[in-house]
C-alpha cells in the first residue's frame, strides 16, 4: 500500500527503471514517517476507484449516493475489489447491473473476511441475503456534467 501510495501522490504512471528507483525511495521514506494507518488513510483517500473516481468517499457517493460510514459489507467490498482495474471494472457496471459472477466473487470475499474475524455470522448472512444495488454511472456522468 505504500508503495501504491508513493506512485500515485509523487510519481507518474510510465514504466522506468528510474521510476521503480525513485517508488522504492519514496516508499522507504514514507514508512519511517508515517504510521501504517496514516498510510492507509492516504491511500484510501487518494486510490483510483473508476474513471475519474479518487477517494473512497467519492466512489461511495459516485456507485451508491451514500457517505462511506453508511456502506454496507457488500458495498464495501465491492470497492475493494475494484482496485486492481478499475477503469475496466467501471466500465462493467457502468449502468447499474451487476451480473450474478461478479456478485458471487463480492460473497466469496465477504466468506473470507468472516473466516478472517473481520465480519461475523450474522454480518455475512446478511449480506449475501442482499444483492449489490449500483447508481446508474451513466445518469452519474450526465448530471456531473450538468452541474460543471
Amino acid at each position: 500500500i505504500t508503495q501504491q501510495l508513493a506512485k500515485n501522490l509523487f510519481l507518474s504512471h510510465r514504466r522506468t527503471l528510474a521510476r521503480k528507483l525513485e517508488e522504492a525511495v519514496l516508499t522507504w521514506r514514507l514508512q519511517k514517517l508515517l504510521s501504517k494507518d496514516r498510510v492507509l488513510e492516504l491511500y484510501l483517500n487518494v486510490i483510483e476507484l473508476g474513471p475519474g473516481i479518487r477517494g473512497v468517499k467519492q466512489a461511495a457517493h459516485v456507485y451508491f449516493g451514500k457517505d462511506v460510514a453508511d456502506l454496507t459489507p457488500l458495498e464495501s467490498v465491492h470497492l475493494a475489489a475494484l482496485t486492481p482495474n478499475p477503469h475496466v471494472l467501471a466500465r462493467r457496471f457502468r449502468d447499474g447491473q451487476v451480473d450474478e459472477g461478479w456478485q458471487q466473487r463480492l460473497y466469496d470475499l465477504l466468506g473470507m473476511m468472516k473466516r478472517h474475524g473481520r465480519l461475523s455470522a450474522a454480518e455475512l448472512s446478511a449480506a449475501r441475503s442482499s444483492s449489490l444495488i449500483l447508481r446508474d454511472l451513466n445518469q452519474e456522468v450526465t448530471s456531473r456534467g450538468a452541474h460543471q
